[in-house]
């Protein structure tokens, strides 16, 4: 994948009103995300979701997101009913593709109680498993 198309799909993915199945239906009428902007120019005016500036996610740095469609977009979230277009991630996303997975999905504004909670959970759990050989790096 192009690396113009991975940023067009990162702006589709936070632009609001659209959902994955809109992402399909445009992808097989225009093939690209970025062949869609380039026929719709004006779309991301006032479309983009609170907070989020156009211009801003052209500077995220390429190895820091995945977009669905990239070779390295984890495989089990391809079979799921409505995957992200756009994961973030820190660390080694080709772990995702491992077998032995746990995945914790949290809020920006976690309180304390819960960053604890959570903390002693993934310790507990990194005793038990293999996986764990993948966390030191």
């Amino acid at each position: 994948m192009e690396i113009s198309e991975k940023y067009a799909r990162l702006k589709f993915s936070q632009l609001n009103g659209f959902k994955f199945a809109n992402f399909l239906e445009i992808l097989e009428k225009f093939e690209t995300i970025e062949n869609f902007f380039e026929y719709n120019p004006k779309i991301t005016h006032g479309k983009l979701q609170q907070g989020v500036e156009s211009d801003k996610l052209d500077d995220i740095p390429n190895d820091n997101f995945v977009v669905y469609g990239e070779g390295n977009y984890p495989r089990l979230l391809t079979e799921t009913p409505y995957p992200p277009i756009t994961l973030f991630y820190k660390g080694d996303i080709s772990l995702c593709n491992e077998q032995n997975l746990i995945s914790i999905v949290g809020t920006r504004k976690h309180s304390s109680y819960g960053e604890r909670v959570t903390k002693n959970i993934v310790e507990g759990l990194g005793k038990y498993g293999t996986w764990n050989r993948h966390t030191s790096s």
